[in-house]
């Protein structure tokens, strides 16, 4: 698998979001992308990184290629996202850590391959850029449920925006009626501390790392799902990968000893 920065749009005629399956390509060589290759998209406009996809299928002819039309491209290849930001909530790309211009770079070509130690720099800076929307996370912006009834879904092809992301609330809801909704790192319970206000409240962490879910990824939500007060949640996320619950908790007891 290869990994790329991909243009699109351009900064004369800056985009605010793609949404679109597919991604399109203007130059007349077939474009070196393959399937099962990844793309981070890339919009000049902003200068920012908004979304991460991968190629399920190689680049073909165009049929609605018009060479009068400003913007038509020749080329397209199908794509799901792993994630897609609007524009404006991406990450910049100066951000990336590289040995090179990369805004210079794919100023020359509408895509270019990244290095390893990019493309991790472009993975890593996006999958913080979640964890943040993630610890902020409560029932009231999950999406819709989806009908499931004996599977759940996760990481499939939606969008992600800034307040709300791929999260199958029929997922959580089997996770806290298996565990209920004390955290399993320390124990703490909403509802016993702040009664029926704090009745049914609690985060979710997914154990298995996003950047590990492709589409059509089947969680378990007693396996892959578990409980966790807000407080250990942002620190269960405070490393990379993040810690596991029985590292965390070993955590809390040696501060407790040194307290």
């Amino acid at each position: 698998m290869k990994t790329w920065l991909k243009l699109i749009g351009s900064a004369k005629s800056p985009i605010t979001e793609w949404e679109k399956d597919y991604v399109g390509f203007r130059k007349t060589g077939k474009p070196s992308i393959r399937t099962g290759d990844h793309m981070f998209l890339y919009a000049p406009g902003g200068r920012r990184i908004f979304a991460l996809a991968e190629a399920v299928s190689d680049p073909e002819r165009d049929p609605n290629y018009n060479p009068n039309e400003h913007g038509s491209c020749r080329w397209r290849l199908d794509v799901h996202y792993l994630f897609n930001f609007p524009v404006a909530s991406g990450i910049l790309v100066s951000d990336i850590s590289s040995k090179r211009d990369l805004t210079k770079s794919i100023s020359q070509k509408s895509h270019v391959r990244l290095l390893p130690e990019e493309s991790q720099s472009a993975r890593e800076k996006l999958e913080e850029h979640i964890r943040v929307v993630d610890s902020d996370s409560s029932p009231v912006v999950f999406p819709d449920e989806i009908d499931a009834p004996d599977t759940y879904w996760e990481g499939a092809s939606r969008r992600v925006t800034v307040n709300s992301y791929e999260r199958d609330p029929a997922a959580r809801r089997a996770c806290i009626a298996h565990f209920g909704t004390a955290c399993k790192a320390c124990n703490f319970d909403f509802s016993t501390i702040y009664g029926e206000l704090g009745k049914d409240f609690t985060h979710v962490h997914h154990t298995r790392p996003l950047s590990e879910v492709r589409a059509g990824y089947t969680v378990d939500p007693l396996c892959d799902l578990i409980p966790v007060c807000p407080n250990c949640h942002a620190m269960l996320h405070k490393t990379s990968p993040p810690l596991t619950i029985a590292q965390l908790q070993e955590r809390l007891h040696d501060a407790i000893k040194s307290a």
